[in-house]
């Protein structure tokens, strides 16, 4: 991969994932407050895709040699598993980042059943 490939990927995968948290909360979060939420998650995002180019074919592989049909699907379990963990990591990360930056304690809500 080429730099400009790179920087361009990132880049494609900053805005929209600065832009996602905003649509779905349906404008109740401002622009600076997503942005962090963007960052890490397009740097987990690309941290993904390089780990899909390097390891999962290596791990689907296997898992379809030992288990059959089965392991394919352990395999594209795996990759959705390392795509949830880097979209959900982004958002606690910057759930975290701005508690600190607000100096806010965390805050324990127990909710009805």
């Amino acid at each position: 991969m080429t730099v400009l490939v790179v920087v361009a990927t990132y880049g494609a995968l900053f805005l929209f994932m600065w832009w996602t948290p905003r649509f779905l909360l349906a404008r109740r979060l401002t622009w600076r407050h997503a942005l962090p939420a963007g960052a890490i998650s397009s740097v987990g995002l690309m941290l993904v895709a390089l780990w899909s180019v390097v390891w999962l074919p290596t791990i689907i592989i296997d898992n379809a040699s030992r288990f059959g049909a089965i392991g394919i699907t352990f395999g594209i379990f795996t990759w959705l598993y390392a795509l949830s963990l880097a979209l959900v990591t982004g958002a606690v990360v910057a759930g975290a980042l701005e508690d600190v930056r607000q100096d806010r304690k965390p805050e324990i809500r127990v909710f009805p059943v």
